[in-house]
């Protein structure tokens, strides 16, 4: 049987590769920046976008306050564009309807036979 090796395989190892230079992931985000996040409106119905959205978080466990929170971040700029374009009674209205209609999804793991 042979021996396996660890070693890179090619023209040279990714230390080697930016000896010279520093490492992209350590590099400050300049304006312009390929990879930088951005945000850009799309055509489509904003009601859907909302169902879509509410019925997503919905089913990662997220309360309907923390999916009440999302549209005041202004950071998260989907919801909080939808407040904006909707205003915060309607959201508040739609995001109860959605819940009472798909609920939220809720996991408890426990180590034992029986979970309280």
């Amino acid at each position: 049987m042979s021996e396996q090796t660890t070693e890179p395989v090619g023209p040279g190892t990714a230390e080697q590769a930016f000896q010279n230079e520093e490492h992209p992931a350590n590099r400050p985000v300049e304006a312009g920046d390929p990879m930088g996040m951005t945000a850009d409106s799309a055509p489509g119905d904003p009601e859907l976008m909302l169902t879509i959205l509410v019925e997503e978080f919905a089913m990662l466990g997220k309360s309907h306050d923390e999916i009440m929170q999302l549209f005041d971040d202004p950071f998260y700029s989907a919801t909080a564009g939808l407040k904006q374009l909707l205003g915060a009674d309607r959201v508040r209205a739609r995001v109860n309807a959605i819940l009472e209609r798909c609920g939220t999804l809720r996991v408890s793991v426990c180590a034992t036979e029986v979970c309280a």
